[in-house]
């Protein structure tokens, strides 16, 4: 083999190395990238479930605090004042953190994130029923009172199968 040959060979096989070694450092870059967009979005994602489950849960509690108040001692006007106050403040504090949700999604998890804040609302609805027809002296209160109860479960159902969902999906991204 001359060294013309030799010369032809050796720039073909250099020339290849080297994109090849490009092309290797261009793929690496791009699943660094997009790995890093995953880990942010994830990050995202688990920011907003947790605003929306914080939220929830300093809502709930205080209804169920409410509720047994009301069983325990009856219904005043400043409770029921109480009630309306949380139940104006807390839908739209709900309601803006599940439209993060919404954005950030996945689909199922933003559509149980819509039906906690539904849930959440409903329980509100129910606990307020009842206290009005304590307040009020109203026959059927303790329709009403079971009323909220079951409705109160179904939410607690509602929100925990939303934790379930939103962990399991930042578990397995």
């Amino acid at each position: 083999m001359d060294q013309g040959k030799a010369a032809v060979y050796g720039a073909i096989v250099g020339v290849g190395g080297t994109v090849l070694g490009h092309l290797i450092a261009w793929m690496q870059l791009r699943t660094q990238a997009k790995y890093g967009n995953a880990q942010w979005r994830r990050q995202l994602q688990r920011d907003s479930y947790g605003v929306l489950i914080e939220k929830v849960i300093a809502v709930t509690q205080q209804l169920e605090a409410l509720g047994k108040d009301i069983r325990a001692t009856g219904c005043t006007s400043t409770k029921y004042a109480q009630l309306t106050s949380l139940a104006q403040s807390a839908g739209p504090d709900i309601d803006s953190a599940t439209i993060v949700v919404l954005l950030e999604g996945p689909q199922p998890i933003s559509e149980q994130a819509f039906e906690v804040g539904h849930a959440v609302r409903a329980w509100g609805a129910a606990l307020d029923a009842f206290a009005s027809a304590v307040l009020n002296q109203e026959t059927g209160k303790d329709e009403k009172d079971e009323e909220e109860q079951q409705i109160s479960l179904i939410a607690g159902e509602v929100v925990g199968t939303f934790i379930d969902m939103a962990r399991k999906h930042l578990d397995r991204a």
